[in-house]
């Protein structure tokens, strides 16, 4: 069997990886809270639903569920492709961490993410 080589651009860094962990973290978070929100409110609009007998369109359980599908294409929790004009996690996302680089530009630990180490962390003794 032969072995494809594995080029180095196309390998993420370990930042790259952490990143997308956090991310992937912090949609799971999101999606957990909308989770927890839906599943009472649910419940509750089914009941007025069941009470109130009326046409689809004054129902309080399809809207939910409308609801619910677009939050799930905001969190996009697995990446999926989107929109040009779509409000997404990932964009909000992207913003923050904009303004923070453009805030902090030329911070180390930025120019580390995309350089490497800098010198100052290497351990004494090892200078070139």
């Amino acid at each position: 069997m032969k072995q494809e080589r594995v080029h180095p651009e196309d390998t993420p860094g370990r930042w790259q990886i952490f990143r997308r962990l956090l991310i992937f973290q912090y949609k799971l978070l999101i999606d957990a809270a909308k989770d927890f929100l839906l599943s009472p409110l649910a419940l509750a609009a089914a009941l007025v639903d069941m009470t109130r007998l009326g046409p689809r369109s004054e129902m309080l359980f399809p809207a939910l569920m409308r609801l619910g599908r677009r939050a799930e294409r905001a969190i996009n929790l697995f990446g999926r492709r989107q929109e040009d004009d779509e409000w997404t996690v990932d964009r909000l996302v992207d913003g923050v961490e904009t303004s923070i680089r453009r805030r902090y530009g030329s911070s180390d630990a930025l120019k580390e993410e995309q350089t490497g180490p800098s010198k100052s962390l290497k351990p004494e003794g090892d200078e070139q």
